[in-house]
């Protein structure tokens, strides 16, 4: 598996609850106050792809900190993101929909065009670009 290797002990821990398929300490992970813990969390989630985990997902889309990381574990779900990645597209925040569209790009079927389209006449100038 391709881990990333920043800050080892919080991508070993995410690496051992992936092996031991602890999904519920992944989340408490994922949702952790440091910032290298929760990007390892939300990527040990992407890994494992329980369907359970996808509104959490989205949510961070929206922080500044673990978005990407986020964005990359909701393209590891594949199709089965789309109806998050949609829901995604309504959030007030510009960032947050910028990342559902860029993942929405990687995973999203014909059902997903005409709400891309709709952000075209998006009031942030990012979003329409």
């Amino acid at each position: 598996m391709n881990v990333p290797h920043r800050h080892e002990a919080a991508w070993d821990r995410a690496q051992a609850l992936l092996e031991a398929r602890d999904r519920a300490e992944m989340v408490t992970m994922a949702q952790d106050a440091d910032w290298d813990r929760q990007e390892a969390g939300i990527w040990g989630i992407g890994q494992m792809g329980d369907p359970q985990d996808l509104p959490l997902l989205g949510a961070l889309l929206g922080d500044d900190q673990v978005n990407d990381a986020a964005e990359e574990s909701l393209k590891d779900f594949g199709a089965a993101a789309e109806p998050v990645l949609l829901a995604a597209l309504g959030r007030p925040d510009g960032v947050g929909v910028l990342h559902a569209l860029d993942a929405l790009r990687a995973v999203g079927g014909p059902g997903a065009v005409p709400r891309v389209v709709r952000c075209l006449d998006d009031e942030d100038l990012n979003v329409r670009s």
